[in-house]
């Protein structure tokens, strides 16, 4: 009697042996605290090997993922066993393993799991920092007179990319010769430094307050890392066109479109800039023309800093008839009593563009030199 009784009493702690034994192979990288030891019953004789993991899930309350593909029938009597040594026992007889992600076990061959943690344990790359990253563009539109740009750099301070001017990448022929003996345009291209934008700002609106221009557009807008963004304001005009069915009316833009392409570049931001400036031209019978500008370069810029794109000028004749009133209106000898002038006006295109780097959230990212 006393043999059997010490035989028992060694079967019990070389099973509870066994079992932690198992526990720590299997479960190395799992923190006791994580999952449940409380005593439970369990005795099935011949079930599914993926029931008997189902009901131990229930009876621990948390998830198992990957034990409905585990085939094959098991027994299993558990009276008053802890949790985790009844689940250590069912991963050691049938070969499997398993890892603790996201608050649910996932259960499965060691080979896989172990790609799986090798997956989720590796670094995260530089490359993929980047490709979360988003840029935020602002742009500010301008058109003011041709001598406001000259005048902002001074007073802003700029710096020069290259000389004062620099040939862009043109996508067409931008060196024509200049309307009505003005100077044929040529892309100028100013950088501006970081946090200058408050005192832009206040010079765009003092520029339209005293009379010398005036902000065509203000948007922003956000795109990944080399993706293009387009920003586009016009309008439509009919003309007819004519084939075999007769004719019928069509519309074309004549629009102002700006198309950015930002590639980020540790602290910096490559724009792949294209411009377009379509204006309305002389009246035909088929319809107005369309003038066409069209600018392509790129620009490297800092994170939050700022480039002026200009050099798309446009010119407008106009007449000013000055007259003393009354006798300025009176037929045949009005003439004598008005004076007329003839001017030119002659106004560039600017382009403001501030890209900034945010991250996925849309949080602006601020780079300390």
């Amino acid at each position: 009697m006393k043999t059997i009784f010490y035989c028992f009493i060694f079967w019990i702690f070389s099973s509870v042996a066994l079992a932690k034994g198992v526990q720590e192979k299997n479960h190395q990288d799992l923190s006791n605290n994580l999952l449940p030891n409380h005593p439970i019953q369990m005795n099935f004789d011949e079930i599914p090997i993926k029931d008997a993991f189902a009901f131990l899930a229930k009876l621990g309350n948390l998830s198992m993922i990957g034990i409905e593909k585990i085939e094959g029938k098991t027994s299993v009597h558990f009276n008053n066993t802890p949790w985790q040594v009844a689940f250590a026992y069912l991963l050691s007889n049938h070969g499997l393993s398993s890892i603790y992600l996201n608050q649910s076990l996932i259960i499965g061959a060691p080979k896989e799991l172990q790609e799986m943690k090798n997956y989720f344990s590796k670094p995260t790359e530089t490359s993929d920092l980047t490709k979360s990253q988003q840029v935020l563009i602002e742009a500010r539109i301008v058109e003011a007179d041709y001598r406001f740009a000259r005048n902002l750099g001074v007073k802003l301070g700029y710096q020069h990319q290259g000389s004062s001017k620099v040939q862009g990448k043109f996508a067409s022929d931008l060196s024509a010769n200049g309307l009505n003996g003005f100077d044929s345009p040529i892309a100028a291209i100013t950088m501006l430094k970081k946090g200058v934008l408050p005192f832009l700002d206040f010079e765009l609106t003092a520029l339209e307050s005293d009379g010398q221009g005036n902000i065509i557009a203000n948007p922003r807008i956000v795109t990944a890392n080399k993706t293009l963004a387009t920003i586009e304001q016009g309008t439509e005009l009919p003309y007819q066109s004519s084939n075999k069915d007769g004719s019928k009316v069509q519309f074309r833009k004549a629009n102002l479109k700006l198309e950015v392409t930002p590639t980020i570049e540790d602290q910096h931001i490559l724009l792949d800039v294209e411009i377009s400036k379509d204006s309305i031209g002389i009246k035909t019978e088929q319809g107005f023309a369309i003038n066409t500008k069209h600018l392509k370069s790129k620009i490297l810029v800092e994170d939050g800093g700022t480039v002026v794109i200009g050099g798309i000028y446009l010119q407008t004749d106009r007449e000013d008839i000055v007259k003393i009133p009354l006798l300025g209106d009176i037929p045949y000898f009005g003439k004598f009593f008005q004076h007329q002038t003839k001017l030119k006006d002659k106004t560039e295109l600017l382009v403001f563009l501030t890209p900034s780097l945010i991250d996925h959230h849309g949080k602006q990212l601020i780079h300390q030199k």
